[in-house]
């Protein structure tokens, strides 16, 4: 799950990061993330992947605030965009233009989450390759 986005990014500003993000997530306690329904996202008529929707509880809230407050004290300008908290399971083919009407499959799934993980995206032909830069305890 992605919790702040942040694009290209200079090393020094992510070793910066690596600082705060170790300083404000100290004191984060681990939690655990439900999971509720898998659908088609986003919900307009041209969703690009199938996801596993998670719960907006107050727990993630917070953790995903406290990632984004120690991205911006970093320096690093985040985009401005509504955080639906969802785990990308495929991906749709992006010349269709609409779904074949995809039903939403619910369920009950609770994960329990104890750390953070910076990641590096490599972006290849043949798909992305995702790299741990750090973790973070909780």
């Amino acid at each position: 799950m992605t919790l702040a986005f942040l694009g290209d990014v200079e090393v020094e500003r992510l070793d910066r990061l690596g600082r705060n993000l170790d300083q404000s997530l100290s004191n984060q306690a681990a939690g655990l993330l439900r999971f509720y329904e898998v659908s088609p996202f986003p919900f307009n008529s041209r969703p690009r992947v199938i996801a596993a929707l998670a719960e907006h509880s107050d727990w993630l809230k917070s953790l995903q605030s406290q990632c984004v407050q120690a991205a911006r004290k970093s320096g690093i300008a985040l985009e401005r965009r509504r955080f639906t908290p969802h785990v990308t399971l495929a991906r749709l083919n992006g010349r269709k233009k609409q779904t074949p009407g995809l039903p939403p499959l619910f369920m009950e799934k609770e994960i329990p989450i104890e750390n953070v993980v910076l990641f590096e995206s490599l972006l290849h032909p043949e798909g992305s390759e995702y790299q741990v830069l750090e973790a973070f305890d909780l």
